[in-house]
């Protein structure tokens, strides 16, 4: 299956918030207590951290929905001001395999307050995640599991298009 992916250089807006069905949030350690300037549903967001206790959304994605019509299935995660590859794509895979085990079709990703050389890595572990959470794998079963549906991958709030050339081929070639 082929995942479709789009860079919106904008952030995520509120209309656009209430037609996704899918999203997942990274946070700034920096920024968890303060203000996410312009970020739709804020306010619940932060709330249902501040349920889920101090240590919500550090050791794996919270998952929530939102109270708009659609029910946006979110997923969010705080991320540290130092993480490294293997800890980034892990933190990736972790959302990734909650929204496909939701049956997501598409999928938006926003990191509010997130700087271009982490947003950077962000995105490339967040599409090498979900690539390998949707890749066809081998089922001799005589009653195969059904695909993964997810087709379209969205990132907002990307303010220099990132290469995933690289990224794409590696995922080919698993």
């Amino acid at each position: 299956m082929t995942v479709r992916i789009e860079q919106q250089s904008g952030p995520l807006r509120r209309t656009a918030l209430d037609r996704l069905e899918n999203l997942i949030v990274f946070i700034p350690e920096k920024d968890i207590r303060g203000d996410w300037p312009g970020f739709p549903r804020a306010d619940v967001l932060k709330a249902r951290l501040a349920r889920a206790g101090a240590d919500a959304g550090r050791g794996g994605p919270l998952v929530t929905d939102l109270p708009n019509e659609i029910g946006t299935r979110v997923t969010l995660s705080v991320l540290p001001e130092r993480i490294d590859t293997f800890g980034l794509l892990g933190l990736a895979r972790a959302h990734a395999q909650r929204h496909v085990e939701h049956g997501a079709r598409h999928v938006a990703v926003a990191a509010p307050g997130v700087a271009a050389p982490e947003l950077e890595r962000l995105i490339e572990a967040v599409t090498a995640a979900v690539l390998a959470a949707t890749a066809a794998m081998p089922d001799y079963r005589s009653r195969p599991k059904k695909p993964p549906r997810l087709s379209r991958l969205q990132f907002f709030g990307v303010a220099r298009r990132t290469d995933l050339s690289r990224t794409l081929a590696e995922a080919e070639g698993n």
